[in-house]
Order: structure tokens, then C-alpha cells, then sequence
């Protein structure tokens, strides 16, 4: 089984799309009103995934299994807080039997990668405080608590957030794995 990271083609959105609802229906059913969950629309999110596919200022990678797209994640500059980290993680999604494979640390250190490149030396990542895969994962990997906020999602109401940073992503493309 070849699993290869690579930088997404504008042409797999929709794959990527149908990736992120059913990453975000099973890894957020404990924490999101099912109603949010159910409502995730194929087209609209297709829509968007085609626009950032085509920004210059975001990095989309997947992970294809089988010529199968089983899991994406997208670097880009820090969307605003805290405003001395240069580049974020903005998602890192993969299908639950996709899980366990060493794909969330591949996709961290392209993410890390491509912002050394790009933006800067440090990083953000922004996950549910409820997610505590999530943030076990990060703080492994290690990174530091580095902010709390509030996420809105429409109608389903608001949700506390925390982030992980890595001041210097060097030290994360240089640890061990």
C-alpha cells in the first residue's frame, strides 16, 4: 500500500470535498450539533475548495491511496491571530481509515514546509478544545498552546477553539519521528 503526499491539482476539489464532509462528520459527531453536520453541502464547499485551489497564497497537499485522495490538509499566512506567527495550518482532514498511518505528520511537516518557504519560520494550528485527538497530536508533535478563541459556525452556534504554535518550524522539519 503507496501512500504519496503531494500538492493538490485544481481538478480534485470535489474529491477533496467529499474528503472533508466525511472527516468532519466523524471526527466532529461528539462535538457539533448533528444538524451542522447533516447540512454540509457538497456543491457550496466545492465551490469554495475550487477558489483556494486556485489562490497563489495557500498550499493544498493530499494524501492519495490507491490514486484515491484519503486525506488533505492547506497551509497559508496566519489568518490574524496571534499576529506573530507568520503562517497556519488551516486544515488537516483524513478519512478514519486513513488514520494512524503517519499521515498527520507528513502533512505537518509539508504544511511547515512549504510556510519555512513561503511566509516565515513559525506556524499555527487551530483545533475544537473538545478535540482532544487533535490536540494530543499537536502537542506531541510539539507544539505550544499559543491562543483560545471563539468559532461561529452559522446556525450551529459557537464553539471554544484552541491553537498549537511553532515558533520555529525548523525545529519541528528537524525532530525525530
Amino acid at each position: 500500500m503507496d501512500i504519496e503526499v503531494r500538492l493538490a491539482a485544481p481538478e480534485e476539489a470535489l474529491e477533496i470535498t467529499r474528503v472533508h464532509i466525511a472527516a468532519w462528520r466523524e471526527a466532529y459527531r461528539e462535538i457539533l450539533p448533528r444538524s451542522h453536520l447533516d447540512a454540509l453541502d457538497e456543491a457550496s464547499l466545492t465551490r469554495r475548495r475550487e477558489t483556494s485551489l486556485r489562490a497563489s497564497d495557500l498550499a493544498t497537499f493530499v494524501a492519495t491511496r490507491d490514486r484515491q485522495i484519503v486525506g488533505y490538509a492547506v497551509a497559508g499566512r496566519n489568518r490574524g491571530f496571534p499576529p506573530n506567527i507568520s503562517g497556519e495550518m488551516h486544515a488537516l482532514y483524513l478519512l478514519p481509515e486513513s488514520q494512524g498511518l503517519g499521515l498527520g505528520r507528513r502533512f505537518t511537516l509539508a504544511a511547515a514546509e512549504w510556510i519555512l518557504l513561503h511566509l516565515g519560520e513559525s506556524m499555527i494550528v487551530w483545533t475544537f478544545e473538545k478535540n482532544t485527538a487533535a490536540r494530543g497530536f499537536y502537542q506531541h508533535l510539539g507544539g505550544v498552546l499559543g491562543g483560545y478563541r471563539f468559532l461561529t459556525l452559522d446556525s450551529a452556534g459557537s464553539f471554544p477553539i484552541v491553537a498549537y504554535a511553532w515558533e520555529d518550524v525548523r525545529i519541528l522539519l528537524a525532530s525525530p519521528s
